[in-house]
């Protein structure tokens, strides 16, 4: 008897069927009907929509990441191919004994033009960073910048607490990193940073970080993608809860389902705490005051795919009640007694068609409504006491139009974006009212890709071009018309005498219009021509693939003109000036590496920014030369992860090396270096078919007495204990 129930008789000196056919036989039975699933070499979560291939024959994986491989004959090479994983061709019979494809995140690719449930249906050739959100990490971390510190080559600026929390890179500040929210820009007109305070951690699916900017989108900066909503179209029911050592609380319940056209998702989220967390000053341990919050985050989507066509609509509202501490220094460090409260709505929607000859369509319109209230009872922020309430509208519409064939990509792009404050907060009695301000942007975004295969030594080499043109007319004060040219050129090679080696060279040129804050401050003095940020970079990067190994090697090389700084005045106030011609370069590496399959898994990283200022302002200036203010020259991070069976673990390092907040690098104004090192646990069980996860968080287990930003002290070891229950 062999497998199947498949009989034969082999009488003496006479076989009924040759050696050959019955050994066929034999193996065709046994893969009968096998299923075989694809799955993330990194999250091992399944992946959907995977293309598996020969010459003549095509299936897809299902949601599951499964496919069925009696499609195919026990001959074939199988070939796996998805936009955001490296390529794979394995024999048909590696493939049945292994019954799980683990594919390899792609960061670098030239992928079709296709529907992808609104995400961008092509990626640029560029260097990315791309951080996966799964429930283990929802429960490690509170904000989403944790896990952009640990995973990524972005430095977070911290205020402490539920403060303010931002991004930025390579030495340059948060107004030069771009932020999308599922395609829809979310930088504040107001100050031009984004404050991830306000997000909720469970909303997130992924982050990706492009360096050398994204569809048009260039800056110093680079671009921050994000994306929320059932991407992954799964259905489940999400249910958590959590308890820290600070008296905070937070509860939350996360619904997704989905058919095979259609899917939707909705996210609840309450968080609160009195926050006061214990810091060391001056030698003296003491209690963070007036740091408490109240957090409430809601968010609904859907999306419909059917027939080429795709539909999807976002919306979330978020209210963050938080209050401001106030200044530690040696005269004072006790409650400011005032309060913050910020109301937000986003919503967005995107509709996209597959049209012929290769081309793809697609429309996002989005809206942002934000309102900003800063109570001060006390008279410790405004010249009298009381309240101040700035309410921020912004509208955009990008329509997009693809097309690619064979070797050729080309994208252009046009994006409309309004934006209004009806009044700025200040801290100060000023003599000219800030009210009634608008910006109005007209973009032109095209990019063109056109790969070579092969090409002399190379298997392949790809070439990038992006260029925009930017329109902007505002009324900020004084009426302003500005025009602007960006490009981008970049180049990819892939040699024929080393496997899985990649070289990147990019360089271009972009610019930074100043924020409403810079234009009104600057105008104080009668500095009403406020000039835009110039910049040109380089980068060159190395990446290299071996075995269980991921390495990566860059090398980057900013020059800025016209550099913004807020330089004091003889009023004890600060004003932006465009003072500074800056230099900023350094090397960045990155290794990660999957040793012991789940057991043990690890990511490094190592970041080296030289970023200084080369403006004299006079022969005496002490300034010049000197590393610009918030910006360690020296950080690196080292993160363990794994499981085995029904338990895990992570444990994760970060150094931050010494920071200075004052342009003259006075060592009086320095902040120390500091090394904060988190673990988390977990214990996972199924109990009638739900799933059920426990995990212990201990948050800077060494105790460490560190500031990020001057005067906004972060908390000392603090732990969390977090539940959570998995429907699906």
């Amino acid at each position: 008897m062999f497998k199947g129930s498949v009989f034969f008789q082999i009488v003496k000196g006479d076989v009924l069927f040759p050696k050959t056919i019955l050994l066929f036989l034999v193996f065709a039975c046994a893969t009968f009907a096998q299923t075989i699933v694809v799955v993330d070499s990194v999250t091992n979560s399944p992946i959907p929509n995977v293309r598996v291939h020969n010459q003549s024959k095509t299936v897809y994986t299902d949601k599951s990441g499964k496919f069925d491989i009696s499609f195919f004959n026990s001959t074939d090479s199988l070939v796996f191919t998805h936009l955001s994983y490296a390529e794979k061709k394995l024999p048909f019979q590696s493939v049945v004994e292994k019954k799980k494809i683990l594919l390899v995140p792609c960061d670098i690719s030239l992928s079709e033009i296709k529907i992808i449930e609104g995400k961008n249906s092509r990626k640029q050739v560029g260097i990315t960073e791309q951080v996966r959100i799964t429930p283990a990490e929802m429960q490690r971390v509170f904000y989403a910048t944790d896990l952009l510190q640990k995973k990524t080559s972005l430095l977070v600026k911290d205020y402490g607490g539920a403060g303010l929390k931002t991004v930025s890179a390579r030495g340059m500040t948060p107004e030069n990193t771009i932020v999308l929210f599922n395609e829809a820009k979310v930088n504040n007109l107001g100050t031009g940073m984004f404050d991830f305070s306000t997000l909720a951690s469970n909303e997130i699916e992924e982050m990706i970080y492009q360096k050398n900017g994204s569809d048009g989108f260039i800056s110093s900066g680079g671009v921050l993608k994000i994306f929320s909503g059932n991407f992954r179209k799964e259905k489940f029911l999400t249910l958590g809860t959590g308890i820290n050592s600070t008296k905070g609380k937070n509860f939350f319940a996360k619904l997704g389902n989905a058919t095979n056209d259609f899917y939707y998702g909705f996210n609840v989220d309450r968080a609160y705490s009195p926050n006061t967390y214990k810091f060391i000053f001056e030698g003296k341990e003491r209690q963070r005051e007036n740091a408490f919050f109240s957090k409430t985050f809601l968010s609904a989507n859907f999306g419909l795919i059917k027939k080429g066509i795709f539909f999807r609509t976002y919306v979330h509202y978020s209210h963050l009640l938080n209050g401001l501490p106030g200044f530690v220094v040696s005269n004072n460090y006790a409650s400011s007694k005032a309060s913050s409260l910020n109301n937000s709505v986003l919503g967005i929607a995107e509709l996209g068609k597959n049209l012929p000859h290769g081309m793809f369509w697609k429309s996002t319109a989005s809206f942002h409504l934000q309102t900003l209230k800063l109570n001060d009872l006390a008279g410790s922020l405004f010249a009298r006491a009381g309240s101040k309430t700035s309410h921020f509208k912004n509208f955009s519409w990008l329509n997009r139009l693809e097309w690619k064939r064979k070797h050729l990509g080309f994208s252009l792009a046009y994006l409309f974006d309004y934006g209004n404050v009806d009044s700025l907060i200040f801290s100060f009695r000023a003599q000219r009212e800030a009210s009634r301000l608008f910006r109005r942007e007209n973009l032109l975004l095209s990019s063109l890709t056109y790969e070579i295969t092969p090409f002399f030594c190379f298997k392949k080499v790809l070439l990038n071009a992006t260029a925009n043109y930017k329109n902007i007319s505002e009324n900020a004060l004084t009426g302003k018309n500005y025009e602007s040219f960006s490009y981008s050129f970049t180049i990819l090679f892939n040699p024929y005498f080393t496997s899985g080696t990649e070289l990147i060279f990019s360089f271009g040129e972009s610019d930074r219009y100043p924020t409403f804050n810079e234009r009104y401050y600057s105008s104080l003095f009668g500095n009403d021509e406020l000039k835009s940020e110039r910049y040109k970079n380089f980068q060159a990067t190395l990446r290299q693939r071996i075995a269980f190994l991921r390495f990566e090697a860059s090398y980057f090389y900013i020059l800025g003109t016209n550099k913004i700084i807020w330089v004091p005045t003889r009023l004890a106030l600060q004003i932006p000036r465009n003072v500074a011609s800056v230099k900023s370069q350094g090397l960045e590496l990155t290794l990660h590496g999957k040793i012991l399959e789940k057991l043990l898994n690890t990511d490094f990283g190592f970041f080296l920014t030289d970023a200084k200022n080369f403006s004299a302002h006079n022969v005496s200036d002490k300034t010049y030369g000197k590393q610009l203010v918030y910006v360690p020259r020296i950080r690196w991070n080292l993160n363990f992860y794994g499981r085995y069976k029904h338990v895990g673990y992570s444990t994760s390092f970060y150094y931050s090396g010494k920071t200075y907040f004052t342009p003259d690098n006075s060592e009086f104004n320095s902040l120390e270096d500091y090394l904060i090192w988190d673990v988390s646990f977990f214990f996972e069980f199924n109990l009638y078919n739900i799933s059920n996860r426990f995990t212990v968080n201990i948050y800077n287990v060494l105790n460490e007495n560190y500031f990020v930003i001057q005067s906004y002290p972060m908390p000392l070891r603090t732990f969390s204990i977090n539940y959570l229950m998995r429907f699906k």
